[in-house]
Parts: structure tokens; sequence; C-alpha cells
């Protein structure tokens, strides 16, 4: 049994955000949509039609996965997420890149908070064994995109074996899956997201107060 399957039988479903070409993302948690809250931990994956699948967030909770989520629909709504020159031909290779070729000079962003990284994290979604995207290409159409991760991990760049490994793995490196988002479903997915986001803030207000009330 492979790992969607182990936590698709363990997890409880939360959402299912469908693309245009009946592939999904699927989001699950350890615990019932009924009562996820602010601190419930997401399981998500990005399943294709030929059942295959490619597990994207294993680390964050529900609730920063979907606004994560719900932040870059909403930027690429206006054509506020142009992808930058720098990461034009493949996101996911430059980000392979940058986690294990410290040899490639990137090109860094500042954000509204003085904070400075990567350029290319202002498109990511999340990130396990693939890493899930969202931007605006230079058409402004809405891009969602799933690439691989080394599936080694970070390397020792100092060690000779380890890096001809990841070399040879990069010469094949291509995309999993690219689509564009029509505008319309972006909505739909906007409006599926702030149900549960509401859910989960009413479940989390609920637990403070339980908590609050057993100190009083």
């Amino acid at each position: 049994m492979n790992e969607f399957n182990m936590i698709k039988n363990k997890y409880e479903f939360i959402a299912s955000l469908l693309c245009h070409d009946n592939k999904k993302i699927i989001c699950y948690s350890e615990e019932d949509l009924k009562i996820i809250d602010g601190y419930s931990q997401a399981q998500v994956f990005f399943c294709d039609d030929n059942n295959q699948s490619y597990q994207i967030d294993g680390e964050s909770t529900v609730n920063i996965f979907l606004l994560t989520l719900q932040k870059l629909l909403k930027k690429s709504l206006f054509g506020n997420l142009v992808l930058d020159d720098s990461v034009h031909n493949n996101i996911g290779y430059v980000w392979n890149q940058w986690i294990n070729d410290s040899t490639v000079i990137l090109p860094d962003y500042t954000d509204n908070n003085n904070d400075t990284y990567w350029v290319g994290l202002r498109y990511e979604l999340s990130s396990y064994d693939a890493v899930a995207w969202v931007y605006n290409d230079k058409d402004y159409n809405i891009i969602f995109e799933v690439t691989p991760a080394y599936p080694l991990g970070c390397i020792d760049q100092d060690n000779k074996s380890e890096v001809e490994k990841y070399q040879a793995w990069m010469k094949s490196y291509k995309s999993i899956y690219k689509t564009i988002i029509p505008v319309e479903l972006v909505q739909t997915w906007l409006l599926q997201i702030q149900e549960i986001l509401e859910i989960i803030d009413k479940n989390t207000e609920l637990m403070m107060q339980k908590n609050n009330s057993q100190f009083l």
C-alpha cells in the first residue's frame, strides 16, 4: 500500500479542489472537518487521473496550507504574481538548485516586511515529496504547477558521490503537472477555502474558550 492510500485510510477527508481536467488537490487531517481547528495537521496530495499521487504537504496545519493557497490565488486573480524571469524556464528546476547547488547565484526578493529571500518562494504553495506553485505567466494567466523535489533531500555538496547522483537526476528534470486555472475555477476554490477556514476559526475559538474556562 502506497503512502497516499495509507493516509487516505487513516486520516479524515477535508477537501478536494478539482482541477478542470479531473486532477485534484486533496487535503486530509487527523480530525474530521467538523472539529478541525488551527492546530490540525494537514496531509495534502496532488492526484492525477491515472491514480498517481504526489504529496505536496505533510508538515503544515490545514489552516496554514489553506491560508497560503488563498493568498496566492487572490494575488494571481489581480495579476500580481507574474513569474520572475530568473525562474521562467522551470521554477521547480531552480528550486532544486536553490536547495542543493550553492554555486548557482539566484536573485532575492524583499517583501513589505523587509524580509529577503529567494524570489521563487513568492510563488510556492507547499513542498514535500513534490512542490506546488501558483503564479501568473507573462499573459497573466493563473498557473498551477507541481514539480518534483530531489528524492534524497538536501545533499552534502562536499560529497562527490552525492553531487553526481543529484546532477544525474537533474538532467532529466521535468514538471509533473502544469495548467492554466480558469478564473471561474479559482473563484470556486476561494469559496470552498473560505468555508473551511470559517469552520477552523469557529472551532479554534471554541477550543480556546474551553481551555480558558479551566483556569477560572
